[in-house]
């Protein structure tokens, strides 16, 4: 089967090719993958149609409520989205809808992000993508709840909105006693937590 990207067509607001680039440059083939936060399915759509063309294949893992954050349900939001408080299933069935072509390469999980996390053995994923609530606490308990998910010798924790103060501050506080990690700025908006040496 022929896949071409159609990620420009599902609503929200990734557009970090550059970053999702870097982290499938350096998984392995057959690599573990979640994205946290998955909302409609636009950045997991680039990851998972990009891991076909470069004949990867791997586990890919779509983790989220599916009933929104807090900034889609505040009216006085910028990001507010009036069809979750009349449809409570609306963000779940878009998701579906929109990634109906390649469902069959995804494993989708609706639960609390912490919650989920403690289905999966420690060192189980070789990346990991951070794109949930945005608020301190909840970027934190992600931070601390899927770190231990990953393979340690070849750390890729990395996550979105680093324009956010809530996500800086909970990124750095994460880190500050973790010697071996080190953030880096992979865009703009983008952070990428590693043991690794970028080039």
């Amino acid at each position: 089967m022929t896949y071409s990207h159609f990620w420009t067509s599902v609503p929200g607001w990734f557009n970090h090719v550059r970053t999702f680039d870097l982290i499938l440059d350096m998984i392995p083939n057959n690599f573990v993958f979640a994205e946290i936060g998955t909302f409609m399915g636009r950045g997991l759509s680039y990851f998972t149609v990009e891991s076909l063309l470069r004949m990867k294949s791997g586990e890919i893992y779509a983790i989220d409520t599916f009933q929104g954050s807090e900034e889609h349900l505040n009216e006085k939001s910028p990001h507010y989205i009036p069809s979750l408080k009349e449809d409570p299933n609306f963000l779940l069935r878009e998701y579906k809808k929109h990634t109906s072509d390649i469902q069959e390469y995804i494993t989708t999980i609706q639960n609390e992000s912490t919650v989920a996390a403690k289905s999966f053995r420690d060192e189980y994923f070789d990346a990991i993508y951070l794109d949930g609530a945005h608020d301190y606490k909840s970027v934190l308990e992600d931070l601390a709840s899927w770190y231990p998910k990953l393979k340690q010798d070849k750390i890729l924790l990395f996550g979105d909105d680093w324009g956010w103060d809530t996500v800086r501050q909970a990124v750095e506080d994460f880190v500050k006693d973790k010697d071996q990690l080190k953030i880096f700025i992979t865009e703009p908006n983008e952070y990428l937590i590693t043991n690794l040496e970028l080039g």
